[in-house]
């Protein structure tokens, strides 16, 4: 993956993006006391290759990074920035998975609580689970509250703390009024989306049976009464979703509210001569989070995908002196769902380029789709090369864009050698988990059975054949090494 912190082989792993992964060895290497030698085993990964394996560790040494862990998410929940780049909603997320897949690991000597935790939902529907699961929702509802772009309340933070804090393991929410449930709303669907599915213990960036098994029905079930409460009716689709960019009724994108916002800037700074298509574009900003290119005419239809396919472009090709917020490669990822719903609407007159594209692997392995998902592929390869934090090679990207931008739509990896071909595999890996699963067109940030849903076979083939290939083998002895 584009990182691996393994905390037990072949039984729970941690894969965040590389600077949440790098970001995350500092932290725990700050509360490590007296052990100069740990702390440097936790620092050693930095700048080089992105792995860490807990089974390395001693006993001793186990139970102290598992210490570090908590203490240091404690730090974050109640005094939040002390580690800036952790006080998000997001961060908390990501680290709740670390620290529970570490706890229930036999050799933590502290197992997660298996007393019963209740959510009261309205008089006549309670949700139920083990301790460390209600636990792990009051955690991300703390963090979702405190989060200015997220509940944005930190009177209401402090007060689920408290209960987090206390014995009873009880929260009410039967007399929330109907706006603070809406507003609750889209981290309820934000979980589910990332443990809905997760029942064989496989996640978004995470691998545990015995943590993601164990949330996924619970998760699903939660979901499913927060939508049957009678509050939920008076909740807009766009509260539920916190933003959203409808393209149509059958393509929406939805991302968290500072991508949608440095969205909305970048396609408006991309629309000449055109006030009041500015204006609509802006509006959203800093109220509610929804644009819907329904309401537009079909020529400003036309201005937005042209602006959305022109800052697309100025980004790849320029990267850092695009001068926008998005030269990285899961911004990329972000924005290609986005440009690829809009060019698939029936008021665009050019659809996607439907010319099947060809990748060959080796002699005996190639890898054909149609044009368009052949471009979303390469333009995701590009991007993994110029993120410095991923693939980290200019040149090569450079390449890639050169045979982008060309009319053969052949791409010839059967020559790259075993650590480039080692070093292209996070990519791969993280595509499949983004559209692997999504076969009825539902995906992480977005809804398009056009789009999302003609990717799944697609990617699901090109993992398999990326893992059957004989350098496969290499990169997991690498790895392991």
């Amino acid at each position: 993956m584009s990182s691996t912190f393994i905390v037990k082989s072949r039984e729970s792993s941690w894969m965040p993006g590389w600077g949440t992964f790098e970001n995350t060895l500092e932290m725990l290497a700050d509360n490590i006391d007296n052990d100069p030698e740990l702390v440097e085993k936790l620092l050693f990964p930095i700048d080089k290759f992105p792995y860490f394996n807990m089974d390395d560790l001693d006993q001793e040494e186990f139970k102290k990074v598992v210490q570090a862990t908590c203490q240091a998410y404690q730090k974050i929940l109640y005094r939040w920035t002390d580690y800036v780049r952790f006080a998000n909603y997001g961060s908390i997320r990501l680290l709740a998975q670390l620290k529970y897949m570490m706890l229930f690991d036999p050799r933590s000597g502290q197992q997660p609580s298996d007393e019963i935790g209740v959510i009261r939902l309205n008089s006549e529907t309670v949700w139920q689970a083990v301790g460390w699961i209600y636990d792990f929702i009051l955690e991300h509802m703390v963090a979702w509250w405190r989060d200015e772009q997220c509940g944005n309340d930190t009177v209401l933070a402090f007060e689920l703390l408290e209960i987090w804090e206390g014995q009873q393991r009880r929260l009410d929410l039967s007399e929330w009024d109907a706006q603070r449930f809406c507003r609750q709303l889209p981290m309820i669907d934000d979980i589910y989306k990332w443990y809905g599915s997760s029942h064989d213990g496989r996640g978004m960036v995470s691998h545990s049976s015995a943590v993601l098994g164990a949330l996924a029905p619970r998760v699903v079930e939660l979901n499913d009464l927060f939508r049957s409460d009678p509050r939920f009716s008076t909740c807009n689709q766009q509260q539920v979703r916190d933003t959203k960019f409808q393209i149509n009724y059958e393509a929406a994108w939805m991302p968290e509210s500072g991508t949608f916002n440095l969205t909305l800037e970048m396609l408006a700074d991309n629309i000449d001569d055109d006030p009041q298509l500015v204006e609509k574009l802006l509006f959203p900003i800093g109220k509610f989070h929804f644009f819907g290119m329904d309401d537009l005419n079909q020529q400003e239809f036309d201005k937005v995908t042209d602006a959305t396919c022109h800052a697309y472009n100025e980004i790849l090709y320029h990267w850092g002196d695009s001068g926008y917020n998005f030269a990285d490669y899961d911004s990329i990822r972000l924005l290609a769902e986005l440009k690829y719903m809009m060019l698939f609407d029936s008021r665009n007159a050019s659809k996607p380029n439907g010319k099947s594209g060809t990748i060959l692997l080796n002699s005996k392995t190639v890898w054909q789709t149609t044009g368009w998902i052949y471009d979303l592929l390469l333009e995701h390869m590009v991007a993994w090369w110029r993120d410095k934090r991923k693939g980290n090679d200019t040149a090569l990207a450079s390449e890639l864009l050169a045979n982008w931008e060309g009319q053969q739509r052949e791409l010839d990896l059967s020559e790259w050698d075993t650590e480039r071909f080692c070093r292209q595999m996070p990519m791969i890996d993280d595509i499949y988990r983004w559209y692997g699963d999504c076969h009825d067109g539902r995906g992480r940030v977005s809804y398009s059975p056009a789009v999302v849903g003609a990717l799944v076979p697609r990617v699901v083939e090109l993992n398999g054949l990326f893992r059957s290939d004989p350098r496969f083998s290499a990169c997991k002895e690498k790895q392991s090494n």
